[in-house]
């Protein structure tokens, strides 16, 4: 990233934000080791997002400790059977909420943009946050005297004094749900999952689940700025803000349904209701994100190959809305449904893939998407229907063998 230099001891903010992300990377990489040695031995921490990634169908990845992204990515991720290690025991997800954050401010330092006293001092609060809350007070300190310097050159400017963003964890202890599970997150607001019983942690082995199934894990909404930066979008400045929004929402959820990661820019920016201008405005900045749109009207990550990506996100009844389930991701449960069955009727598939994203009754919407994704593993080849019977096809040259999960 290119420094913008200033005179004296002053410090500009992306200098700033440069070298917090240095400090910010060396204490979680020792944090990260320290907390997963116990789960997964000698083996590099690295290699648990490698697996992972294969089954997410992601590519192009160098899995190197000392990448801050991936730091951010263990704490802030599920990780398979594994959960959330960086969480245990801790009610507000402390790593998770503030990481979330660390990571939009880290994709806007990657993509070389501009910022400003105000955002370097909010990222340089929350580094804070996180270094303290793993205990390692020395890093807190350097990071304080980086926040110094970058005062020091807002003096200089004669600028008005930057103010921390009031960023803060949702209590939502009182809304979990005898299934552990919470109410619906509030718009604008930090939302951050509640532990009920951490459970103990599997092996390194069990980190792929062999079917594929993982448990739906909504981005967890954070306040990133006000609704100005919307009303703003044609300044390069409010851009930014949003297409690093958008890229961390792409990161967690896809693929997801284009109008819902419209929905949930909106509220990260302090909308309480995204109209269709709003949608419309934001839809477009998803076009100029590093993301791409399927034919669908589904997002995916740049790196992510849809057919090589192999989950299915079970939930709850009222946690997903079946026509934001992509076909791809209807095609991958059809499949693991039918493994170890061999075939199905069609309406007790249909039936069995609808109860998996939470439905209780076949309607005409959901009977519309389910044949979406009946399609796509049809077109992928993974399964062949005959009178209404629908069983896993035979992969060339496998002998008996059938489509993979």
């Amino acid at each position: 990233m290119e420094k913008h230099k200033s005179g004296g001891m002053g410090m500009t903010p992306n200098e700033a934000v440069n070298n917090a992300i240095a400090i910010l990377g060396q204490g979680l990489d020792a944090h990260i080791r320290k907390v997963m040695d116990p789960i997964i031995g000698g083996t590099e921490w690295p290699v648990v997002l490698r697996e992972l990634d294969v089954n997410r169908g992601k590519v192009g990845y160098e899995y190197q400790s000392h990448d801050v992204a991936l730091q951010l990515r263990m704490v802030t991720e599920r990780l398979g059977a594994i959960g959330f290690p960086f969480d245990k025991g801790d009610r507000n997800r402390t790593m998770s909420c503030y990481g979330g954050i660390l990571r939009i401010f880290r994709k806007r330092w990657a993509h070389n943009d501009e910022f400003s006293h105000f955002d370097a001092t909010h990222f340089l609060d929350t580094v804070r946050i996180v270094l303290n809350h793993i205990g390692d007070g020395q890093r807190s300190g350097d990071v304080a005297a980086v926040h110094a310097s970058l005062v020091d050159d807002l003096v200089k400017e004669d600028a008005e004094p930057a103010v921390a963003l009031d960023v803060h964890a949702v209590d939502v202890s009182k809304a979990v749900d005898s299934d552990g599970c919470h109410d619906s997150y509030i718009p604008g607001e930090l939302h951050c999952d509640v532990f009920i019983d951490p459970p103990s942690f599997p092996t390194f082995g069990q980190l792929s689940p062999a079917t594929h199934e993982t448990r739906w894990e909504p981005w967890d909404v954070s306040l990133m700025g006000d609704p100005d930066t919307l009303d703003r979008l044609r300044t390069k400045d409010s851009q930014q803000k949003v297409r690093a929004v958008v890229e961390d929402i792409v990161d967690a959820e896809a693929p997801i349904h284009i109008e819902r990661l419209a929905k949930l820019v909106g509220y990260a920016f302090g909308l309480k209701r995204v109209g269709k201008d709003r949608v419309k405005s934001i839809v477009h900045q998803v076009g100029k994100s590093s993301v791409f749109r399927d034919d669908f009207g589904f997002v995916w990550p740049e790196n992510v190959e849809p057919q090589k990506w192999l989950l299915y996100r079970s939930c709850a009844e009222g946690e997903r809305d079946f026509d934001e389930v992509s076909p791809i991701e209807l095609a991958n449960a059809i499949v693991a449904e039918l493994t170890g069955k061999g075939d199905a009727a069609l309406d007790d598939l249909r039936y069995a893939v609808l109860n998996a994203f939470g439905r209780k009754k076949v309607t005409k919407n959901s009977r519309l998407q389910f044949g979406k994704g009946l399609a796509q593993a049809r077109e992928f080849g993974r399964v062949v229907e005959d009178g209404g019977v629908i069983s896993l096809a035979e992969v060339a040259g496998s002998g008996a063998g059938l489509a993979a999960v």
